[in-house]
């Protein structure tokens, strides 16, 4: 059950990692003096190759070294310690065996989180694992792996259930819009009124369905927060979970809607089909689901608020430590609130259609 980590097979890596630096070279002082920095305070060894992964919003590397291969991610010094509390949840389920999963490295002083200067010569945490080969799903998803989808993402609630008084996580869930950085966005790109008026209409309806959930006094239990293709790999019959810089305190229902969602999402919308195999697989394993309401979208929802103001925040470089300010971040937050008003707009219908093929695994 226990798998170490991050990786792709090196027949699909070379379609995944960004040919424009695929491999550093003496050029890089910057990179290459974190990656050194970053192998002598976990004890990896001499690096003796390195390369970039392009991995969301984070800098991640593929190092080699006379020892093993590792995966090193930079990540914001600002989240130090909301990451030390999700990390230790994280040591905690790859111990218990809960499902196959990265393999998480200590420094040397013990310790999941190393502090030090990153690849851009600005502070950052640092969170390093083990590489493991294996090949990201790819969309539509097979029935079988959304089916052992549903079941890994059951049994990490199961785990939560059991040891989750041991740790103290943090609500990270996005409830509102932040409103100065909301006005900084509009006045550095200079957007019309009209789009300004269309994206906080659809902020102000997201805040509405979140507040809804909250008014049900949810219980809140540690969850991986990020459970989708994109965080996983096929090795073997093993579905290793990848990603854990997510995780906080989270209620169990909207994650497990969010992540059946997330694994069943196509260009068109979520296949109601493929979102009912990832609920037969998470029953199957023993937890409930049911039928969904609007409100049970609510983890979906602020997870796009949440894209959007970190795209807003890397367009006006907030983000120093880990990417630079540019028009692709522009892009990218005013593509996310499209989709956030196509997703509001299409909400009722959605539910319905989703909730007719559950009702098919009852009949």
């Amino acid at each position: 059950m226990r798998t170490s980590v991050l990786g792709v097979t090196s027949e699909f890596a070379d379609g995944w990692l960004e040919p424009v630096d695929e491999r550093l070279g003496t050029d890089d002082a910057g990179p290459v003096k974190f990656v050194d920095r970053a192998c002598d305070a976990f004890g990896l060894g001499q690096p003796s190759g390195v390369r970039r992964l392009p991995r969301g919003g984070n800098v991640v590397w593929d190092v080699t070294t006379a020892c093993d291969r590792f995966v090193v991610k930079e990540l914001p010094p600002e989240r130090f310690g909301d990451l030390i509390s999700g990390a230790e949840f994280e040591l905690a389920a790859f111990r218990a065996g809960v499902v196959p999963m990265a393999e998480p490295c200590l420094d040397g002083h013990g310790q999941l989180i190393g502090r030090m200067r990153g690849s851009r010569d600005h502070p950052v945490c640092v969170r390093v694992h083990r590489f493991q080969l294996g090949e990201m799903p790819t969309r539509p998803v097979s029935a079988e792996i959304t089916h052992t989808a549903g079941g890994s993402l059951a049994r990490l609630q199961d785990f939560a259930s059991q040891a989750g008084s041991k740790f103290e996580l943090p609500t990270r869930m996005w409830r509102s819009l932040d409103a100065e950085l909301f006005a900084e966005f509009v006045d550095r790109w200079g957007l019309t009124r009209s789009v300004v008026a269309r994206a906080s209409s659809a902020l102000q309806r997201a805040e509405l369905l979140i507040g809804q959930w909250a008014e049900s006094g949810p219980l809140l239990l540690p969850a991986h927060c990020d459970h989708k293709p994109e965080n996983a790999l096929l090795a073997g019959r093993d579905l290793v979970i990848l990603d854990w810089d997510e995780v906080a305190a989270c209620d169990p229902r909207i994650e497990a809607v969010e992540a059946a969602l997330r694994w069943a999402w196509t260009d068109s919308g979520p296949d109601p089909l493929t979102f009912a195999s990832v609920v037969q697989g998470y029953q199957d394993v023993g937890r409930p689901f049911g039928m969904i309401k609007e409100s049970d979208w609510a983890k979906w929802v602020a997870g796009i608020g949440s894209w959007f103001e970190f795209q807003a925040a890397g367009s006006l470089g907030r983000w120093a430590s880990v990417s630079s300010p540019s028009e692709d971040s522009l892009r990218g937050a005013l593509d996310t609130i499209r989709h956030l008003i196509e997703t509001l707009d299409q909400l009722s219908m959605r539910t319905q259609q989703l909730n007719e093929a559950l009702n098919r695994l009852v009949a």
